[in-house]
């Protein structure tokens, strides 16, 4: 990961306007993998972040297809496992895509 909670917080402060720097790209990469952050809060601001930002037509259609499926494939992940974490990126996921 890239960026990190106080750059999410901050935009949340900025009403959720997306920063110049790191690149929405960037970001966006980062937003994905914090949907399975053990942490309920980082994961929460994450998912309202990535939210807004689909709300206000951030992404180009290609860019939101890449997202669902890559938010598809993660609740593949960890299937099975026992005392992991990857329950977090499967619920993350499957929020992102209600």
């Amino acid at each position: 990961m890239r960026t990190g909670p106080g750059l999410w917080q901050g935009i949340r402060k900025a009403g959720f306007a997306v920063p110049v720097r790191p690149s929405v790209d960037v970001l966006t990469a980062d937003l994905l993998d914090n949907l399975g952050n053990p942490d309920p809060d980082q994961r929460a601001l994450g998912i309202e972040i990535l939210e807004t930002w689909v709300r206000r037509g951030v992404y180009e259609p290609v860019a939101l297809r890449a997202m669902g499926g890559r938010a598809v494939d993660n609740l593949k992940v960890g299937l099975g496992e026992q005392e992991s974490d990857s329950v977090f990126l499967r619920t993350g996921s499957l929020i992102l895509l209600k």
